[in-house]
């Protein structure tokens, strides 16, 4: 039997966390990532809080994948830090997923190359 929704575990305060210290301490590669760099708090805000937009009473992200999604492509598409969105956007969406009894089974690769693709998408003329 599956546990009630627990989407609300993966917070603003969370996201930034996983910005400010795992990516800043263990995911720098050789682009600089500092604590509290925010190009805008409040695209951060959107951009976590999205995947639990409501139009007409009606949840526009209603499974919990939808969900993740819905806030892997906005931490990316917002940019809310100076440096780091992808790398945030997936232990991000990893974390979403671990807290809804999920595992994001990809290698860090493939799923580094989607976070780019998905930056990407201005550039390349596909519809987000």
């Amino acid at each position: 039997m599956r546990k009630s929704k627990r989407w609300e575990f993966v917070p603003v305060s969370f996201v930034e966390t996983l910005h400010d210290e795992w990516v800043v301490s263990f995911w720098a590669f050789d682009e600089p990532v500092r604590r509290d760099e925010y190009r805008n708090k409040a695209l951060l805000e959107s951009a976590v809080n999205r995947p639990f937009q409501r139009a007409f009473g009606i949840e526009i992200h209603a499974t919990v994948f939808a969900k993740a999604a819905a806030r892997f492509h906005s931490l990316i598409a917002n940019h809310p830090f100076t440096n780091g969105n992808k790398r945030t956007a997936v232990l991000a969406v990893d974390m979403f997923l671990l807290a809804q009894d999920y595992c994001l089974v990809l290698e860090k690769d493939e799923i580094y190359r989607l976070a780019k693709i998905t930056a990407q998408h201005n550039e390349l003329g596909i519809a987000p």
